[in-house]
């Protein structure tokens, strides 16, 4: 993987995916460093949730995220449209600081609504 996002110096955190059931939700934690050597990864892992009738909305945690560029955004834009054309949500759970920022700077805070430590989920589950 590549240190391209970390610090100089700084040694790359490798990519971590985990996956667990909240209620009709499944929750997406990713860790670590993801960029376009993790996009085919992130892809599969989250279209499998994707299919109708599999689960609820997706919840990805950026929480522990300590690198997200374009490949990672745009993997999760393709999976919000895919699953706003059946009636479900991407919501994005507490993202880093550096997540935070990649998607201010890009724009999609609007776009992607996060959902933070203490803020109204909508569903009335977290």
């Amino acid at each position: 993987m590549s240190s391209e996002g970390a610090p100089s110096g700084a040694q790359a955190e490798p990519a971590a995916f985990d996956v667990r059931r909240e209620g009709d939700r499944v929750v997406v934690a990713l860790g670590g460093e993801h960029d376009m050597s993790t996009q085919t990864e992130l892809s599969a892992t989250l279209a499998r949730f994707c299919r109708a009738g599999t689960v609820g909305d997706v919840v990805v945690d950026l929480s522990e995220t300590s690198f997200i560029d374009s490949t990672t955004i745009s993997v999760l834009l393709g999976v919000l449209d895919h699953m706003q054309g059946q009636g479900r949500n991407l919501i994005v759970r507490e993202p880093s600081a550096q997540a935070h920022r990649v998607l201010e700077i890009a724009g999609l805070l609007d776009v992607f609504a996060p959902m933070t430590a203490g803020a109204h989920d909508p569903s009335g589950s977290r």
